[in-house]
């Protein structure tokens, strides 16, 4: 399995050509082990869009499967922190528009800007 640093998720955010998988890459990010070099790239703005795109989703994942209830290993102070984040990115996730997909949106977005 791949070893992700933020030197590596730099590099595959600012290459068009680069993949960290073939495909559901928002999927293989999203883990809690990879958020804090999600923020860093996230946060340079010469990444790619659809790359910036791909890190957007996974942080809306990793919301998305701590809400599930059936989730045992649902961590609801990891939630709160990726929302806090997203919250300060919420001009990021209006430009991703229709890149996270729609059962994913009525899950988190009705928690961003509400948080407790």
């Amino acid at each position: 399995m791949l070893s992700l640093n933020e030197e590596l998720l730099k590099e595959w955010a600012l290459n068009s050509n680069a993949y960290l998988m073939p495909q559901d890459e928002e999927l293989f990010l999203a883990n809690e082990t990879y958020f804090e070099i999600i923020l860093k790239t996230l946060d340079d703005d010469n990444i790619l869009e659809n790359k910036r795109n791909i890190l957007l989703d996974a942080l809306c994942i990793l919301i998305y499967d701590n809400s599930n209830d059936k989730n045992l290993k649902k961590d609801e102070v990891f939630k709160n922190r990726v929302i806090t984040v997203l919250n300060k990115r919420k001009h990021m996730l209006d430009l991703a528009g229709n890149y996270i997909p729609d059962y994913i949106k009525e899950v988190v977005y009705p928690q961003l800007n509400n948080q407790k």
